[in-house]
């Protein structure tokens, strides 16, 4: 290779880690105003809440252990499902997990007319230790939506 090209890769290659390191600084940057974290006023509990945020609230134990005790401890009638004839369904729960890991707003979002399954999916999720969310090192209420899966086949 001649002196031209080398010296045009390596200018190039020398241009690259410029602009990324300046991008790296500026998102890592304490003081810069950049964060992943959205929120918006929720009705139900009157103060604003995180959709998004940078570190998710989880149960102690994690998400895992929270789908097991759902699978565990949720009751049904088998009977009544078919009565009503229902054989597939997702039922979704929503509900803050506030800066202390309190549950709060709960609300139904779909389930199915007659069956308390969203009821028993709360209190599930009531007994369990939550920890917050976190946006800025500092700790939100962020809302979560739960869907279970319910199959009779």
């Amino acid at each position: 290779m001649d002196r031209t090209k080398i010296f045009i890769i390596l200018f190039i290659f020398i241009s690259v880690i410029n602009v990324f390191g300046q991008i790296d600084g500026e998102i890592n940057n304490e003081d810069s105003s950049f964060s992943t974290c959205e929120a918006h006023l929720d009705s139900l509990v009157n103060k604003k809440v995180y959709t998004i945020s940078e570190k998710m609230p989880e149960p102690e134990g994690g998400m895992n252990k929270l789908y097991k005790q759902l699978s565990q401890k949720i009751n049904f009638s088998r009977i009544k499902f078919e009565r009503i004839g229902v054989e597939l369904d997702k039922i979704f729960i929503g509900f803050v997990v506030d800066t202390d890991g309190s549950i709060i707003g709960k609300r139904i979002i779909r389930s199915i007319d007659e069956i308390d399954v969203a009821e028993q999916m709360f209190s599930v999720i009531s007994s369990l230790t939550w920890t917050p969310g976190y946006c800025n090192k500092e700790p939100v209420p962020v809302i979560l939506i739960i869907p279970l899966q319910i199959c009779l086949r």
